[in-house]
């Protein structure tokens, strides 16, 4: 079985949520077989930030779906979009 790398962009109900909550959330909501590569906290405008998510994970059907819908269970997150993805 290959593996996947997906970047996903996480976005927040607002400017005053709390971002860094957003980020610590990540590892501790990932499925086992998800590895969290990079994430960081990127300005978007007007003071809005997103969250930029990097995973690895096994290339198994319905994985990145599950994986966006576990980052969209967030406390603060209103939205999880996949920016890019490839198999590795």
């Amino acid at each position: 079985m290959g593996k996947v790398w997906v970047l996903y962009n996480i976005m927040p109900e607002g400017a005053d949520t709390p971002m860094e909550a957003i980020v610590e959330a990540i590892p501790n909501i990932m499925p086992e077989n998800v590895r969290v590569e990079t994430v960081e906290i990127k300005p978007i405008a007007f003071g809005l930030r997103m969250v930029v998510a990097a995973l690895l994970m096994d290339d198994a059907e319905g994985i990145v779906e599950n994986v966006e819908r576990a980052l969209g269970s967030i406390e603060g997150v209103q939205n999880v979009e996949v920016k890019d993805q490839t198999l590795i």
